[in-house]
Parts: C-alpha cells; sequence; structure tokens
C-alpha cells in the first residue's frame, strides 16, 4: 500500500509537490503526518489533514482506473481535481489565521477564503517589591487531566527584587484546585523556614482566605490558629 500511494515516480511527485506548497514533510503514516503540522496555525492544520485525505482518496482513484479501465494518469487532470477539492472542503473549515503573508499565500494558492484573523493582545503585568521585612511569594499549580498529574512551583523574592530560590514539587494525581492550594501553602512553609513569624502567617491565612486554608492547612499552621480560637 505505501509503494502503491507514496513511492511510485507520479505519487512520489505529487507528495512533493504538496510538501512544498506547505513547507511541511508528508508521511505515508496519516497521524505522523498530520502532527508535522501541530505548530502551525489552525487553518494550515485542517487544510494539511484536508490535503492528505484527499491525496489518498485521489491516488487511490487513479490506480484502479490505471488498473481496472486502463487510463493513463494525468498529472494535469490531478492537480486540477485536488485544487477543487481543498477548495470545496475548505467551506466546512473554522480555524482562525494570523495576518501574515506566508499565510495569505498560502489561502490563495488554494482559492480558500480567508479566515478572520486571530489577534493577540498583550497583558501588561507588573508588580511591587515587598517591604524590607517581608518575603514576596510567587507560587502556582497545575495539573493534566480532572484529576491528573500535578504539581506546584514557587519563587521568593526579597525587597531588592532579588530572587531567593524557586522550588518546585510534584503531588501526585490530584485537582487543580489541590494543586494552586498546596503551592500557596508550600510557599508560606518555606517563609517559616527562613524566620519569617508563623504566628504572623497564620494570622495572614485566616484573614485572607479562611476557607481555603481550612481545607487543607499545614501542619504548621494547626497550633498557631488553634491558639487564637
Amino acid at each position: 500500500m505505501e509503494h502503491v500511494l507514496f513511492q511510485c515516480s507520479f505519487e512520489a511527485r505529487a507528495w512533493l509537490w504538496i510538501s512544498n506548497t506547505f513547507g511541511l514533510t508528508a508521511n505515508f503514516e496519516l497521524v505522523v503526518s498530520f502532527r508535522a503540522a501541530k505548530s502551525r496555525i489552525k487553518i494550515v492544520l485542517d487544510m494539511w489533514l484536508v490535503e492528505n485525505l484527499v491525496f489518498r482518496s485521489e491516488l487511490w482513484a487513479m490506480r484502479n482506473n490505471y488498473v481496472f479501465d486502463r487510463k493513463k494518469m494525468n498529472w494535469n487532470i490531478f492537480y486540477k481535481r485536488v485544487l477543487n477539492l481543498i477548495q470545496d472542503y475548505s467551506l466546512r473549515l473554522k480555524g482562525d489565521m494570523k495576518n501574515c503573508a506566508e499565510d495569505i499565500v498560502l489561502l490563495d494558492y488554494f482559492r480558500v477564503a480567508h479566515r478572520r484573523v486571530k489577534h493577540q493582545d498583550p497583558v501588561e503585568f507588573f508588580w511591587n517589591p515587598p517591604e524590607d521585612n517581608e518575603l514576596q511569594i510567587c507560587c502556582d499549580g497545575a495539573e493534566k487531566g480532572i484529576p491528573g498529574i500535578a504539581g506546584a512551583g514557587v519563587v521568593a523574592r526579597d525587597a531588592h527584587c532579588s530572587v531567593l530560590g524557586p522550588m518546585s514539587i510534584g503531588l501526585g494525581v490530584t485537582t487543580n484546585y489541590l494543586a494552586e492550594l498546596y503551592g500557596i501553602l508550600i510557599g508560606l512553609e518555606w517563609a517559616m523556614q527562613r524566620g519569617f513569624d508563623p504566628h504572623e502567617l497564620a494570622m495572614w491565612a485566616k484573614n485572607n482566605n479562611s476557607t481555603m486554608y481550612w481545607s487543607a492547612p499545614p501542619v504548621w499552621l494547626l497550633p498557631t490558629v488553634e491558639e487564637d480560637h
């Protein structure tokens, strides 16, 4: 099958043409060929998948015409039919495009209508350094799956904006909520190890988000929180 659809002279010429047009490397395995375009924008990714499917069906149809009806393979007929089919199937594609020359040239080549441009607006982000007697903790947690493998990370900075050190930890299988939660708690425990008052940290935990901290309180918070009751 690979020889018939991919390695014969006519088929090799066809795959070389479409690979050069997209700037991608086609493969006999459909999944492998599809993954070659994973880094491209959605409309190009969809067109690449359509092209792979169209090529396989049209090359197989031409092979049958040659074997059973003795019709010679004609490049011009194949070329025009592929262009027409990709144009027809593109009406169902919903992907966005970037407003760059490469995308426009490719869409115009296959006579595909231009799609809406997906703009990415930059978001301004800034932070103020902590006071001299404070420690700024930047923490985050994430997981893959619901639930899934999770982890958390912490970066601590002082009043001079110097990074005191980063830390990351694996949390096993848990939810995204707990991953975010333990990212904060691990950062607070780290702050205590660096000499910050655990009683102040306990009061901060209660005053800022008591529900979250009571749901999974770290060990060092329990005695100091209980003393306040």
